[in-house]
């Protein structure tokens, strides 16, 4: 949940085909108290939300937006050599490590670092133009 976005009703400017595949936050909680819900009173009391969770599922399964003629047709044109990586995990490895030059154990972050005060003034002084790059 911790990278979920909060609450999908939140979300105002999606349509009503695109809104019922997402669960945000709140939509996850909500699912997790159904189960709750059929694990302990059986699946008659849970019958119609499941019922438009399948619907749902369907929808995106045949959905115009999901499923691309010529991109299916374009896979199963493909034949098994498609499939097969020109070399071996090792091979790959290498020329990725020397490709890329990553650390060992190469990370990224999310978001804004925390920033001190004197870290904001400079940034400011910088967007004002005050202070150079190098300063």
């Amino acid at each position: 949940m911790l990278f979920s976005p909060h609450d999908l009703t939140l979300e105002t400017g999606l349509d009503d085909e695109l809104r019922s595949w997402f669960a945000f936050a709140q939509q996850k909680l909500d699912e997790i108290m159904l189960l709750k819900r059929a694990i302990n009173e059986g699946s008659e009391p849970v019958a119609e939300a499941f019922a438009l969770s399948r619907k749902a599922i369907e929808s995106r399964r045949q959905s115009t937006r999901t499923n691309n003629p010529s991109v299916r047709a374009r896979l199963s044109a493909l034949d098994e050599v498609a499939f097969r990586r020109a070399n071996p995990y090792g091979v790959r490895k290498a020329q990725q490590t020397a490709a890329l030059r990553l650390p060992q154990l190469p990370t990224t972050t999310i978001g804004s670092f925390p920033q001190t005060s004197e870290i904001r003034t400079q940034r400011a002084a910088f967007n004002k133009g005050a202070i150079t790059a190098a300063e």
